[in-house]
């Protein structure tokens, strides 16, 4: 696959984990604390997610950021691990 994918890709992925950082409280009154950028991809990488993404690209001609990430359970489900472990 194109270097170009994989870079995207990686892009993704820094950008949800970023975005999802606060210094303010949200409504609810929880601060989130950011995850670590290279541990959630050093584990999209060995369960899949990584992978299921760069094939959701190949297979797509149009994708956004959010649509990218979202393509994988995968990686939804293991970010959500480790937010919450992170922030427990």
């Amino acid at each position: 696959m194109d270097k170009w994918v994989s870079d995207f890709v990686k892009t993704a992925v820094t950008v949800k984990v970023l975005s999802l950082v606060s210094n303010k409280h949200d409504k609810s009154g929880y601060k989130f604390k950011q995850a670590d950028v290279e541990e959630l991809g050093t584990r999209l990488k060995v369960n899949g997610g990584l992978r299921e993404m760069m094939n959701y690209i190949a297979t797509h001609a149009e994708f956004s950021i959010n649509s990218v990430f979202e393509s994988s359970a995968v990686a939804v489900e293991t970010f959500q691990k480790m937010r919450a472990e992170k922030n427990a």
